[in-house]
């Protein structure tokens, strides 16, 4: 697993009016803080950016509310123990969980449900409209044979 992953698996607790699921708890040990919280509707088969993004300064955490995705992961962090790793990862309706992708890691995710994905991101730091914590990359540039 590429260094400072972590993923949570969580319970979905149903009763005749449907279900409760918490997602993340302040107290959840992988937790670094709270910055914003976003959804994001996604397409089916559609790749979100089409491009690697990646922050410097703060941690996402995944979660796939409504259909499926894969996450593609890269760590180009080089000081890292696991410098170059490519990983994959499906989050989905019927096992949820939580993907904490840290900051410097790579990633990309691509709905592979038949219907559009909602994505729900809690990240560490609110986003800055002057100063953007987002930066981009072309897949094939670092790794020229990526295949979903």
């Amino acid at each position: 697993m590429i260094a400072g992953i972590a993923i949570k698996n969580l319970s979905k607790h149903n009763d005749q009016r449907g279900y409760l699921m918490e997602i993340i708890r302040a107290d959840d040990d992988f937790f670094n803080g709270f910055g914003q919280f976003y959804a994001a509707e996604n397409l089916a088969g559609e790749a979100r950016d089409g491009q690697w993004h990646y922050h410097r300064g703060q941690d996402d955490y995944f979660c796939c509310v409504q259909g499926e995705i894969k996450v593609a992961l890269y760590d180009r962090r080089r000081t890292s123990k696991t410098f170059g790793k490519l990983e994959f990862y499906v989050l989905s309706e019927l096992k949820p969980r939580v993907l904490k992708i840290p900051r410097g890691v790579l990633h990309i995710y691509k709905t592979i449900s038949s219907k559009p994905s909602l994505l729900i991101n809690m990240t560490t730091r609110p986003y800055n409209t002057s100063k953007p914590d987002e930066f981009r990359l072309p897949i094939k540039k670092l790794v020229p044979d990526f295949k979903w």
